[in-house]
């Protein structure tokens, strides 16, 4: 099986509602989505997808995806798309780095393998569990009630976990989502308090040690792995953490 015909496709994706975060440094109204179709010689059609969170969060762009592909392209055709370790060596060689160029690639690649095989593409790495994986919903920041109500409607699909953002220079606002979100958390539910990098070291200490009682997980309170370092250092709670990706 080769494969023969690589077709790209770009789509914006609009929001339902604007999404705020790291502290309002951060919004998205619209996402640049890039779709993948891999064809074969065998009639297999693969389908992958890479929607960057906007162009200004990671080094990921819609643009640069289909950048990559353009250039990877010839280095990919007439590769067997169920050799996926031989055609993502083929992309490394032929662009080093922008992984997030390359994963649309690979999702078509599992999903001719999954058809070849006829087998999900979960069992093809090793199975899928039973009782499903678990999922976060991300929650915008803005007023405590706000953010509340999205939680509302994810709570309505079944979502038991949340990653909601704060962040900013507004340190008892972020004080105020955190106690009334925490005061509305249901028993068996998880809310991680994402700040995408946007405290001080200064505002995360003074953030962090005020809601120190209710045992609170952070993400990236810090931008440095010194800042958390620091950071870790003047928080009060033993129970207090903080995550850097």
């Amino acid at each position: 099986m080769r494969i023969t015909r690589i077709s790209v496709y770009q789509k914006d994706l609009p929001l339902a509602d604007p999404y705020w975060l790291s502290g309002g440094r951060l919004k998205f109204e619209v996402l640049d989505a890039t779709f993948v179709k891999l064809e074969t010689d065998a009639g297999l059609v693969g389908w992958g997808e890479g929607t960057p969170w906007g162009h200004t969060y990671v080094p990921a762009h819609g643009p640069g995806i289909r950048a990559g592909i353009e250039t990877m392209a010839n280095a990919v055709l007439g590769l067997d798309p169920r050799k996926v370790e031989l055609v993502e060596r083929a992309m490394d060689l032929c662009l080093p780095g922008h992984l997030y160029a390359k994963a649309p690639i690979d999702l078509a690649c599992w999903d001719i393998m999954g058809k070849a095989f006829g087998m999900p593409i979960a069992d093809l790495l090793g199975g899928k569990r039973e009782t499903g994986t678990p999922a976060a919903s991300s929650v915008s920041s803005g007023e405590p009630d706000t953010m509340m109500g999205i939680i509302e409607k994810y709570r309505a699909l079944g979502y038991t976990a949340h990653s909601a953002k704060v962040g900013g220079s507004d340190t008892d606002k972020d004080i105020e989502r955190i106690r009334h979100l925490e005061k509305n958390r249901r028993p068996g539910e998880i809310i991680l308090y994402d700040v995408n990098r946007s405290w001080t070291r200064r505002e995360a200490g003074i953030v962090m040690n005020a809601v120190a009682d209710l045992g609170v997980t952070f993400e990236q309170p810090g931008e440095t792995l010194d800042d958390l370092a620091y950071i870790r250092s003047v928080i009060t709670a033993p129970s207090a953490s903080t995550k850097h990706w």
